[in-house]
C-alpha cells in the first residue's frame, strides 16, 4: 500500500512582537487558533500525519542543537516531537502563553531546526511528504546569508514551506513581486523584509496565507477519508454482450463514526464479550446448566409451538439472486423517469474496468448512443450472490475529461404508494386570493438559491452547494467532543456561530425576502385562538336545551359545509372519524331506519372501546355520542336500545376505565330535574337509583314489576343456596349478579380510616383495652382467620429457611396447593376455593408441631472406622425427591443419620412416572455432588431408586431422546453408573 502520511513541523513564534493586540484579539492568539484547528482536523480525521511543534521566541530552551552547545538555538522549545495529533498536544497548545524574549532574529535558527527535524526523522518512518508550517508576523528580514543556505536545504530535502500571519501572499503577488497590503492593524513590513519573504517563496515554491484566509478554511472539523474502492462487476446487455465494469459510490449519507463501549475507570482496558446460554429448569439444583452453542438452534414461535429454522433451512428458503452485477432490462426516456422516483441511499459512477483495456472502448459507444438518444437503461443491480435484487437506471454523463453511467435505484411496484386526498378547495372560504398567491411567488423568488452568492469573479452563483457545504451534524458532533475532551467537568458549549451559519438563510437572501415576508404577514393574518375550557359534567353532556340557532343549523343540510364535496353525498353508514354527523345525516336524509342507525352508532362506540392503550383520546367521542343518541331517543319517543346499551355501557366502563363512567355521572346527582331515564317501565326515574345497589353488584329491584315478586325470587333463591358449613355454620348467598367486575380499591380510604380511629383510642387511653380484647378471642378461637390467597401460600413457603431440606414433606403440601392455585389460574389476592383453603387450615393447625422437633447436627466422630454414603430417590404423580443418608461404624456400631434432603413439586405440564423418577435420580446426583463438596472425603456414595426404567436409561448408552438425554448425561458426568442400584418401592422413600 502507498505511503500517504506527511510530517509536519508547526513553527510558533510566541516572542514579544506577536502581543501586538489587533481588533479582533492578539496576533498570538490568532496563532494559537490556526493551529488548534489544525490538530482538531488531523485528530477527527484520524490522519497518520505525525506533527512536530516548535515553540521560539520561549523563555525555555530545549531542542537537540541547544543541546549540542550552540547559543544559536536558545529560547527555543520543542514541545513535541514527531507524533499523531492527540488530545494531551491540543491542551498543550491551549496552554501556550506569550513570552517576553525578542523572536525578530530568530527565524533562521528555528528554520534550521525545522529542516533539521525533517532531515533526521526516524529510519523506520516513511513519509510521503514533508511540511513545515511557520506562523509568525515577519517584521524584520531575513539574514540573507543564511537564507540562502536554508532555501537549498528545503529544495534538497523536498520540504514545503507554509506561512501564516498578518501578510497575505498570493501566488500572483510572489511572481510579480509586488508589494502586499499588510493585515488590519499590524505594523508595516519594511521593503527588505518583504522582498526577503517573497524570494523565499518563490525559491521553494511556498504558499502565504493571512489569518484572515487561514480561520475560515480550517474552521470546519474534516471527517476520516476514506479511498473509494471500485465494485468490479458485469454489465450484460441482451445476451451476447457483456461489460467489465467498475462502480465507484459518488454520494453516500454521511454518518458519524459509532461510539465503543468502554470500562469508565479505565478507559484503554480491553473488553471481552463472553454470551453463555444457560438451561432454565425450574428442576435444577446449584448453577444452572451451560448449554453449548453446537446445541443451539433458531427458532421462530408460532403460537406456542416452537418451530426450528437452522442455517440450512435459512439458506433454502432465502431467494437467489444469481451472480453480482447490472443487467439491462430495457429502455426509456430520460423524462419517464421523475426526480420523485429516486431511492436509496447512495448513488454510484460507473466505468469500463481499467484492467480490461476494451471495455471502456465498448462502453463509450452505449454511453453516447443514451446520451444523443435522451434515454436511461432500467437495470437489474445484484451487489453480490446473498444480497437482494435491486432495479435502478444508469443515465449517461459526459465530461471533457471523462465519460461515465450513473447508477440510482429506483422502486419497485409494492414501494410505490398513491394516496388519493381531499380536494383543498372544498370551501371556497380556503381559495387563496391572486394577490395572496402573487406574495407567496414573490417569497419563493427572493429565496431562491440559485443566484444568491457571489463567486471570484463577480458573478451570480448557488448559495449552499452540497459539494462545498459541510454537514452541520458533524460539526456540533466534533464541537461537542473536542470540548467534552478538553473540558470534562463543564457543561456543553453553545453551538458556533460558523456552525449557525450554515443552518440559517444567508444574510443577503434574509435581506432580500424582507419586504416579501412583510406583505405576506399583511395578506395571511394570524388570529390568536384561545379555547374556552369548561368543566364538563353528566348534565352537559346530557343536556338537551341548545340554542336556536345550533338546532337551525342541525336541521339544515349545510351543517356539512364542503363534506358533499369531498366524499360526494355518498354516506351510507356511521364511521368511526366523524359518527356524530354520520348519525344525524342518515337520519335527515332518511337513508337508514331509526334502529339501524342507533345499532351503527352503538357499535361505533364499541369498536372505541377495542383500543385500550387509547381509549383516553376517544372519551370526548363517546360522550357526545350518547348525549346524542339520548336526545334523539327523546325525540323520537323511542328509548328502547339507548336504555340496553347504557346498561351494557355501564358494566364495561366499572370494569376498564372507571374514570371515563365517572364522567357521566358527576353532575346525575346535582341536576335531576334535567337528567332523566326513559324506560319502557318506568317514567322520569332518576338515574342514580339505578346504580346504588348494581354498582355492589345487586339486582335492582325497580327492575322488578312488584315487591311480591321480587320477594319470592329472593326466597327461592335462599333455599337453592343455603348451606351446611363443616364447623357447624350456615352460609346463605346474597343474589349477587354473575360476573360483575370486583368492586374498586378503597385500600387508601379503610387505611386513613384505620389511622384516625388508633390515634382517637390512643388520645382516649383505651387502644391497651382494645388489643386484650382481641387477644382473649384469639386465645379462645373466636376470629376469623386471614382469607388464604396466593400471595399468603407464598409468604408462608418462603418464610419457612431450611436449605438443608429436612422440613421438605412438610412443606410439600402448601407447594401443591400453590400449583393448583397457579391450575387455576386465580388471582393473586383471590380467595382460595373452600376445599383448597380447608385443606391449607388443616396443614396450618399441625404445623405447630415443628416448634417442637429437635435435631442433632452431628454426623459422626473424629475417629469413625468406615462411612458410606446413600442417596435415595423417589418420585410420584405430584413430587420427586432426593435423600442423603450417612451411615457410620465405629467399633462395630452402625449409625445412620439423614444429612440433607430435597424435594420439588411434578411440573404443571403432565409427565410420565419414569420421567418424575429420572427428575428425581438427576436431584439425587445434584445433591450427591454438594454433600461430597462438603464432606470433602474419600467415601464411598451409593445411589438408590425403585425405577427399573430409570436404572436402564442409565446404564444403557442409547441415543435417548432430548428430555431423556440430557438428564441422563448430567447423571453420567456427577456420578459413577456401577454405583446405581435398586431397592424396591415399598423400601424408598414415600411422597
Amino acid at each position: 500500500m502507498a505511503v500517504t502520511k506527511e510530517a509536519i513541523v508547526i513553527i510558533l513564534d510566541v516572542g514579544l512582537p506577536m502581543h501586538e493586540v489587533t481588533d479582533s484579539g492578539s496576533i498570538l492568539e490568532h496563532a494559537k487558533s490556526c493551529v488548534n484547528m489544525i490538530i482538531q482536523r488531523k485528530i477527527f480525521s484520524e490522519s497518520k500525519d505525525e506533527i512536530a511543534v516548535v515553540l521560539f521566541g520561549s523563555s525555555e530552551t530545549n531542542n537537540v542543537l541547544a543541546d549540542q552547545g550552540d547559543p544559536e538555538f536558545g529560547n527555543i522549545n520543542v514541545i513535541q516531537d514527531f507524533k499523531t495529533a492527540n488530545w494531551e498536544l491540543l491542551e498543550q497548545i491551549g496552554k501556550i502563553q506569550g513570552c517576553d524574549a525578542s523572536s525578530d532574529y530568530m527565524k533562521e535558527s528555528v528554520l534550521v531546526l525545522a529542516i533539521h527535524m525533517l532531515q533526521n526523522t526516524e529510519k523506520n518512518k516513511k513519509f510521503f511528504s514533508r511540511r513545515i508550517l511557520f506562523l509568525s508576523r515577519f517584521d524584520i528580514p531575513f539574514y540573507t546569508n543564511k537564507i540562502s543556505k536554508i532555501c537549498e536545504d528545503l529544495k534538497a530535502s523536498k520540504i514545503d514551506l507554509n506561512i501564516i500571519g498578518p501578510l497575505s501572499y498570493s501566488e500572483e503577488d510572489v511572481n510579480n513581486g509586488d508589494c502586499i497590503q499588510p493585515f488590519t492593524n499590524t505594523s508595516e513590513v519594511t521593503d527588505v523584509s518583504g522582498t526577503a519573504i517573497r524570494s523565499i517563496l518563490k525559491e521553494v515554491n511556498g504558499e502565504s496565507y493571512s489569518f484572515e484566509e487561514a480561520i475560515p478554511a480550517l474552521i470546519y472539523y474534516q471527517k476520516k477519508k476514506v479511498q473509494a474502492l471500485p465494485w468490479n462487476a458485469n454489465l450484460d446487455i441482451g445476451t451476447n454482450l457483456s461489460i467489465p465494469i467498475s462502480a465507484y459510490i459518488k454520494v453516500n449519507e454521511s454518518k458519524p463514526k459509532s461510539f465503543k463501549n468502554a470500562y469508565a475507570r479505565k478507559l484503554n482496558a480491553k473488553l471481552e464479550r463472553n454470551t453463555k446460554y444457560l438451561l432454565n429448569d425450574d428442576d435444577e439444583v446449584g448453577d444452572p446448566m451451560v448449554v453449548k452453542s453446537d446445541n443451539i438452534v433458531p427458532a421462530f414461535k408460532f403460537g406456542t409451538t416452537l418451530v426450528p429454522f437452522t442455517e440450512e433451512d435459512k439458506m433454502n428458503m432465502d431467494y437467489q439472486s444469481g451472480d453480482k452485477g447490472m443487467k439491462v432490462l430495457g429502455f426509456t426516456k430520460a423524462e419517464n423517469v421523475h426526480r420523485y422516483h429516486y431511492i436509496g441511499d447512495k448513488s454510484m459512477y460507473v466505468f469500463g474496468q481499467k484492467n480490461r483495456e476494451l471495455a471502456g472502448v465498448i462502453l463509450a459507444p452505449f454511453i453516447h448512443a443514451l446520451h444523443e438518444t435522451k434515454m436511461v437503461a432500467i437495470v437489474r443491480y445484484v451487489y453480490s450472490p446473498k444480497s437482494a435484487p435491486k432495479i435502478g437506471f444508469l443515465s449517461p454523463k459526459i465530461k471533457p475529461n471523462y465519460e461515465c453511467l450513473i447508477f440510482i435505484a429506483l422502486p419497485f411496484m409494492e414501494d410505490l404508494r398513491h394516496y388519493i386526498f381531499a380536494p383543498l378547495d372544498a370551501d371556497s372560504k380556503n381559495l387563496p386570493t391572486e394577490e395572496q398567491l402573487s406574495a407567496v411567488d414573490d417569497l419563493i423568488t427572493a429565496m431562491d438559491l440559485s443566484t444568491a452568492a457571489v463567486d471570484e469573479e463577480s458573478s451570480l452563483g448557488e448559495a449552499l452547494k452540497p459539494k462545498y457545504t459541510v454537514n452541520p451534524f458533524l460539526q456540533r458532533l466534533y464541537q461537542c467532543l473536542q470540548y467534552r475532551a478538553l473540558h470534562p467537568e463543564k457543561p456543553i458549549p453553545e453551538i458556533s456561530p460558523h456552525i449557525e451559519a450554515i443552518i440559517n438563510p444567508p444574510t443577503k437572501l434574509v435581506k432580500m425576502a424582507e419586504p416579501a415576508l412583510n406583505r405576506i404577514k399583511e395578506l395571511f393574518p394570524l388570529k390568536q385562538h384561545t379555547q374556552k375550557r369548561t368543566r364538563e359534567v353528566g348534565a352537559n353532556i346530557f343536556s338537551t336545551s341548545e340554542s336556536d340557532a345550533k338546532r337551525t343549523k342541525f336541521d339544515h343540510e349545510d351543517v356539512y359545509p364542503g363534506l358533499g364535496n369531498t366524499i360526494g353525498d355518498k354516506i351510507t353508514s356511521v364511521g368511526s372519524m366523524n359518527p356524530v354527523q354520520d348519525f344525524q345525516y342518515l337520519l335527515n336524509s332518511q337513508t337508514l331506519e331509526f334502529s339501524e342507525a342507533c345499532k351503527q352508532l352503538i357499535d361505533v362506540v364499541y369498536k372505541y372501546l377495542k383500543t385500550d392503550s387509547n381509549l383516553k383520546h376517544y372519551h370526548s367521542k363517546i360522550l357526545s355520542i350518547c348525549k346524542e343518541l339520548r336526545n334523539t331517543s327523546l325525540k323520537k319517543n323511542d328509548a328502547a336500545q339507548y336504555n340496553v346499551f347504557m346498561k351494557t355501557l355501564r358494566t364495561e366502563l366499572l370494569s376498564r376505565d372507571s374514570e371515563l363512567w365517572n364522567k357521566f355521572k358527576k353532575g346525575l346527582g346535582k341536576k335531576k330535574e334535567v337528567v332523566n331515564l326513559v324506560t319502557l317501565s318506568l317514567q322520569n326515574m332518576d338515574v342514580p337509583k339505578m346504580w346504588d345497589l348494581e354498582v355492589l353488584g345487586i339486582t335492582d329491584p325497580i327492575e322488578k314489576e312488584n315487591e311480591s315478586l321480587l320477594e319470592e325470587e329472593t326466597l327461592t333463591h335462599f333455599k337453592e343456596t343455603i348451606r351446611l358449613c363443616e364447623d357447624q355454620r350456615y352460609e346463605v348467598a346474597l343474589p349477587w349478579l354473575a360476573g360483575h367486575p370486583a368492586l374498586c380499591d378503597k385500600y387508601d380510604a379503610a387505611e386513613s380510616r384505620l389511622r384516625t380511629a388508633t390515634k382517637r383510642l390512643i388520645n382516649e387511653n383505651y387502644l391497651e383495652a382494645y388489643d386484650n380484647v382481641f387477644k382473649q378471642w384469639e386465645s379462645e378461637d373466636c376470629t376469623q382467620g386471614k382469607p388464604v390467597t396466593k400471595r399468603v401460600l407464598l409468604s408462608v413457603i418462603n418464610s419457612v429457611y431450611d436449605p438443608i431440606g429436612f422440613t421438605a414433606p412438610a412443606l410439600l403440601l402448601p407447594k401443591l396447593l400453590m400449583q393448583e392455585a397457579w391450575r387455576g389460574k386465580i388471582g393473586w389476592d383471590e380467595v382460595l376455593p373452600v376445599e383448597l383453603e380447608h385443606k391449607y387450615r388443616l396443614w396450618e393447625r399441625t404445623m405447630h408441631f415443628m416448634s417442637k422437633c429437635a435435631i442433632s447436627r452431628r454426623l459422626f466422630a473424629e475417629n469413625y472406622d468406615d462411612f458410606t454414603v446413600h442417596i435415595f430417590t423417589d418420585a410420584s404423580a405430584y413430587a420427586y425427591a432426593a435423600c442423603a443418608f450417612l451411615r457410620c461404624e465405629f467399633k462395630g456400631q452402625v449409625t445412620v443419620k439423614l444429612m440433607a434432603a430435597k424435594a420439588r413439586l411434578a411440573p404443571m405440564k403432565k409427565s410420565t412416572i419414569p420421567r418424575l423418577e429420572l427428575l428425581g435420580a438427576t436431584l439425587g446426583a445434584r445433591l450427591a455432588e454438594t454433600v461430597d463438596s462438603i464432606l470433602r472425603t474419600t467415601s464411598k456414595t451409593y445411589f438408590w431408586c425403585d425405577s427399573m426404567v430409570v436404572l436402564s436409561w442409565i446404564k444403557k448408552k442409547e441415543p435417548w431422546n432430548t428430555f431423556v438425554g440430557n438428564r441422563v448425561k448430567e447423571i453420567r458426568d456427577l456420578t459413577n453408573i456401577d454405583d446405581w442400584r435398586h431397592v424396591p418401592g415399598e423400601v424408598t422413600l414415600l411422597i
